[in-house]
């Protein structure tokens, strides 16, 4: 459970989400509305009620609550039939990574000429924020070795990394290319 929520917290968000017409935002969601526990401590005991004090404000609450998350299946069983619509975000496909690429590098960027997004976007299914971790990481080792570009050796082995840390692998092409 997040520390230092509180009953009273709860009931003030929903209170003042009703009071001023807004949205209410949970990010991720999963560690607030979470399974309850089988109660063999007190704390167990706190954190049930709080998925319960949850349970009832969304209930009485009007208004409109997105709450997101990339792991649905911690969330309590109880939360879904409170969810009226839920939309899964996929994997951005090869020319929204692309765009992703060229949006999170500044345009001041020294950039190596081998650089191509276009490939990068292709053979790495990455979502944005792992283009991000990529794109920092880069320009770290980059930094720190006082070199004067970004390459897309770099880029390539930091996202090389950071598929190795999801479950989704790398597109190897067998064949020639036609480019």
């Amino acid at each position: 459970m997040v520390r230092g929520v509180r009953k009273k917290n709860l009931v003030l968000a929903f209170n003042e989400a009703r009071e001023t017409d807004c949205v209410l935002l949970f990010d991720e969601a999963d560690s607030l509305f979470a399974c309850r526990l089988t109660e063999s401590r007190s704390v167990d005991r706190m954190h049930n009620y709080m998925t319960n004090i949850l349970m009832q404000e969304l209930e009485r609450f009007d208004g409109v609550v997105i709450l997101t998350t990339n792991r649905e299946y911690a969330f309590d069983e109880a939360f879904p039939r409170r969810i009226l619509y839920k939309i899964k975000f996929d994997i951005p496909g090869p020319a929204e990574r692309a765009r992703i690429w060229r949006a999170l590098i500044p345009p001041e960027a020294p950039l190596a000429p081998d650089v191509d997004f276009n490939l990068l976007a292709e053979k790495y299914a990455l979502t944005g924020g792992e283009i991000k971790n990529v794109i920092i990481k880069a320009a770290l080792e980059g930094a720190s070795q006082n070199s004067n570009m970004l390459s897309m050796a770099l880029f390539t082995k930091y996202a090389e990394i950071e598929l190795e840390n999801t479950d989704r692998k790398v597109k190897r092409h067998i064949g020639f290319r036609n480019d």
